[in-house]
């Protein structure tokens, strides 16, 4: 039984729960969201008793949550970069 409670927690729907409330995802709540998509796809592509096209529209949902994720971790990694140089900045005096 506490594995299904598991698999519950951070399911699709309980992020559409989170966009009513405050209008919008978080960075971090996109990509926790992102990673239970493709959790989700993953275990539908490999089941056995997934048919061909159902498993092609599954690969279809994974494309597009890669397309959609990809500038948040652009963004994320840029954001890192530029808290890096600036920490590197400060050390050196130069700020």
């Amino acid at each position: 039984m506490e594995a299904k409670e598991k698999s519950s927690q951070g399911s699709p729907t309980e992020y559409i729960e989170i966009v009513k409330q405050k209008g919008r995802l978080s960075r971090h709540d996109l990509l926790d969201y992102a990673d239970s998509v493709f959790k989700l796809a993953f275990e539908k592509i490999y089941q056995k008793n997934t048919s061909a096209p159902d498993k092609l529209g599954w690969a279809r949902i994974i494309n597009g949550t890669i397309a959609s994720v990809s500038p948040v971790l652009r963004d994320t990694e840029v954001d890192q970069l530029r808290a890096d140089v600036e920490a590197i900045k400060a050390k050196l005096g130069k700020v």
